[in-house]
C-alpha cells in the first residue's frame, strides 16, 4: 500500500472516531425514560426533554456532569440538576465504571479541570501528561514558528474545540508552508498549554493556551494588514464565537470608491509586545478613509474618564480612534463602534412595563436583582430587543427580538387573530432572530381554547414560521432566560466592530464576520411603526388574513403569484373560483383548497355584500 493510500485510510479511520463519552450515553438514555413517561402522562414537560435530547444527540464531545449540559440549546438548570442527581446515584451504584474520578487532576493541570477547559475522552485518559503550569504563562513562541502557526491554526478551528492532527497538519502548512513536527506539539502539552488524547489524536488548547493563542492570533493578524475575511473560503475554519482583533473600515458616502484614491493610515501604538495587556490587542489598526481627509486630523487626543461607560472602558487608542471616526461620519450619519467599547443593554417596551404596575415593579426588580443592564423604551414592535450603546450615546439593534405572551394572552391572540398579524409584523421587521417567549398561566386549563391546540400553534411557529419559541413557568423565568440572552449576546457581540446601515438588506447576519452592520435604534423603531405606509403586497396579505382560516403561510403563496387584488380579481373572473384550490403552501404539499379559494372569489368579485 502506497503512503498516500495510508494516509487516506488514517483519516478516514479518524473521521469515525467519536468523541461522546459514557456520561453522555447515560444521559441520553435517561432523557428518553423522562421523555417516554412524561408523554404517557400527557405532561407538557415532554417537550422540554424532548428538545434537551435532540440538542444533547447532536453535541459530540464528552460531558462529565449535568451542569455542564448548561452550555447546551434547551437545557435549562432544572434539567441539568436532574440529571447530577441521576448520575450521581448511578456512581454509586457502579463505582468500578468511574475509577478516574479521583486521578482525574493528575492527569491534567489543576487549573484548567476546575474550569472544564480541556476536553478529554471519558475512558481513556491521556498518555501525555500536561505538567502543572503557572496560570499565567509567558511562554510566547517566535513569530512565524511551528508553535506560532499551531496556535493561529488552533485558534481558527475555535478556541474551545479539538482539532484532529491531520487537520492540524494542513492549516499549519498554510500558514508558514512548513510541516508541523510531533516534537512540537510534544513541547506545548509539556508547556501545560496543550492536551491529547491518546486515541485519536485529537488536541485541545487548556485555558492557559487560549490565552496564548488569543495573543498570538492577535499578532497575527495585525501583521496580515488585511481582514480575515478575504482569506479564500476553503481555508476559513473559524468558528463563530473566535473573537476577531484586526479591523478595516470604508465609510459610507455618496462618492465612487472606483473614481477617488483611497489613503491607508496605520495607526500604530507601538504595540511591541503580544504579552502585554489586552487593550494592546487593538492598537494597530489599518483604516481606509477617503482621500480628503488628511493624516492630520487623526492625530491622538484625550478622553476624560468621565466621557467613558462605568462598565465599558476601551484602550485610549480604541478611544481617540473611535471619537475621530464618529466625527469624520457625522455628516454621514454614519456610527462605528470598535471591539470592547460599548455595552450590550437589554430594552424592555415601557408598554410591557406601563401597562399593569405590578408587571412594571416585577419586570424592574427581577431585571436589577439578576444584575441585566436593562433600559425602558418605547417600542414600535416586540417587548423586549437588545442593543449596543456606546460612550457616546449612539444606539445600535442587535438582530434579536423577544415577544412575551402570558399562556392565556397566547391563547386568546390566536382567537382574534392578533397572532397572525403579529408574526407578520416580526417577519417585517428586519431581525432575523424572532423569539416566541411563552409563559405558563397557572395550571393553563381555562384558556379559551383546548391546550393542545395552543400547544400546536407553537410547534408551528417554531417549524413553519422559523421562530424560537421558548416556554417559561413564570414571569421570573422568564427573567432569567433574558439573562441569559443577555450574557449570551455580550459574549457574541463584544469583539465585533459594529457599523450602521441604513437598509435592513444591509444587517449583517454571518456571525464570522468581523465588521457587522446593524440598524440605529431609532431607525428600527420608526420603520416598524405599525401606522407606516404599507406596499401594496403587504396590505394585501394584511387584508386576506382577515378572513377566517387564511393563515400568513397561505396569504403570502397567494401574493406571490398575484401580487395586487387587481391581478387576483381578473384571474378570478377568467378561471373561476376554483383558481386558488390547487396553490400548495407547505413543504409537505399542502393546498389552500376550495373553501378558502371560494371565499376570495366571493369576497373579490361580487358588487355588493348583503
Amino acid at each position: 500500500m502506497s503512503t498516500t493510500d495510508m494516509n487516506n485510510a488514517k483519516a478516514k479511520k479518524r473521521k469515525k472516531v467519536k468523541l461522546a463519552g459514557p456520561v453522555n450515553e447515560l444521559f441520553i438514555q435517561w432523557l428518553e425514560e423522562w421523555y417516554t413517561e412524561t408523554a404517557m402522562k400527557g405532561s407538557k414537560i415532554q417537550y422540554a426533554f424532548g428538545k434537551a435530547l435532540v440538542s444533547l444527540k447532536r453535541y459530540p464531545l464528552p460531558l462529565k456532569s449535568g451542569k455542564e449540559c448548561l452550555i447546551l440549546e434547551h437545557f435549562g438548570p432544572g434539567i441539568c440538576v436532574k440529571l447530577d442527581r441521576r448520575l450521581s446515584e448511578y456512581k454509586k451504584e457502579h463505582p468500578d465504571l468511574f475509577p478516574d474520578d479521583e486521578e482525574e487532576p493528575n492527569n491534567v493541570e489543576p487549573v484548567d479541570t476546575q474550569s472544564s477547559d480541556v476536553v478529554e475522552v471519558l475512558n481513556s485518559p491521556p498518555a501525555k501528561k500536561a505538567n502543572k503550569s503557572p496560570k499565567k504563562s509567558s511562554y510566547m513562541p517566535a513569530k512565524n514558528s511551528v508553535a506560532f502557526a499551531v496556535f493561529v491554526a488552533m485558534h481558527e478551528n475555535g478556541l474551545d474545540c479539538s482539532i484532529e492532527e491531520q487537520q492540524l497538519q494542513i492549516v499549519v502548512k498554510r500558514i508558514i508552508n512548513k510541516p508541523c513536527p510531533s516534537s512540537c506539539m510534544d513541547n506545548l502539552i509539556k508547556r501545560g498549554l496543550v492536551v491529547e488524547n491518546s486515541n485519536s489524536d485529537v488536541f485541545t488548547l487548556t485555558r492557559t493556551g487560549r490565552e496564548v493563542a488569543e495573543l498570538v492570533y492577535a499578532k497575527y493578524l495585525l501583521s496580515k494588514g488585511r481582514p480575515d475575511r478575504e482569506r479564500s473560503n476553503n481555508d476559513k475554519i473559524m468558528s463563530y464565537n473566535s473573537r476577531l482583533t484586526d479591523f478595516d473600515l470604508i465609510p459610507l458616502g455618496s462618492s465612487n470608491p472606483k473614481d477617488e484614491p483611497k489613503e491607508v493610515i496605520n495607526l500604530d501604538d507601538d504595540a511591541n509586545s503580544a504579552t502585554s495587556s489586552q487593550s494592546s490587542r487593538f492598537k494597530n489598526e489599518i483604516i481606509q478613509l477617503d482621500s480628503q481627509t488628511s493624516q492630520s486630523q487623526f492625530s491622538s487626543r484625550s478622553q476624560s474618564s468621565s466621557q467613558m461607560s462605568s462598565k465599558s472602558e476601551p484602550s485610549d487608542s480604541q478611544t481617540s480612534t473611535q471619537s475621530e471616526l464618529n466625527s469624520q461620519a457625522s455628516s454621514e450619519d454614519t456610527v462605528c463602534m470598535l471591539p470592547n467599547s460599548f455595552d450590550v443593554i437589554l430594552i424592555v417596551d415601557n408598554h410591557e412595563t406601563g401597562a399593569r404596575m405590578t408587571v412594571q415593579t416585577e419586570t424592574i426588580e427581577e431585571l436589577t436583582k439578576l444584575g441585566v443592564k436593562h433600559d425602558v423604551k418605547g417600542l414600535k414592535i416586540g417587548d423586549f430587543t437588545w442593543i449596543a450603546r456606546d460612550a457616546y450615546g449612539n444606539e445600535l439593534v442587535l438582530p434579536y427580538i423577544v415577544e412575551r405572551k402570558r399562556m392565556d394572552d397566547f391563547a386568546q391572540s390566536i382567537k382574534d387573530s392578533r397572532f397572525q398579524e403579529q408574526k407578520f409584523r416580526l417577519k417585517k421587521c428586519g431581525l432575523k432572530n424572532l423569539i416566541y417567549l411563552v409563559e405558563n398561566y397557572g395550571s393553563n386549563m381555562f384558556l379559551g381554547l383546548p391546550l393542545t391546540s395552543v400547544l400546536q400553534a407553537a410547534t408551528n411557529t417554531e417549524v413553519i414560521d422559523k421562530f424560537t419559541v421558548k416556554f417559561t413557568q413564570n414571569h421570573a423565568d422568564s427573567m432569567v432566560y433574558l439573562q441569559g440572552m443577555t450574557t449570551f449576546l455580550t459574549s457574541l457581540y463584544r469583539g465585533k466592530t459594529l457599523m450602521s446601515t441604513t437598509s435592513k438588506d444591509e444587517i449583517t447576519q454571518d456571525f464570522e464576520e468581523d465588521v457587522l452592520n446593524l440598524l440605529k435604534f431609532k431607525q428600527f423603531n420608526q420603520m416598524s411603526n405599525k401606522a407606516r405606509n404599507y406596499k401594496v403586497k403587504e396590505m394585501f396579505v394584511k387584508q386576506m388574513m382577515q378572513l377566517s382560516g387564511l393563515s400568513l403561510a397561505k396569504a403570502m403563496v397567494i401574493v406571490e403569484k398575484y401580487p395586487t387584488p387587481l391581478l387576483l380579481i381578473n384571474a378570478f373572473h377568467e378561471h373561476g373560483h376554483d383558481l386558488l384550490a390547487d396553490l400548495k403552501y407547505t413543504q409537505l404539499g399542502t393546498r389552500i383548497g376550495n373553501a378558502i379559494s371560494n371565499a376570495l372569489y366571493q369576497f373579490y368579485t361580487r358588487q355588493t355584500f348583503t
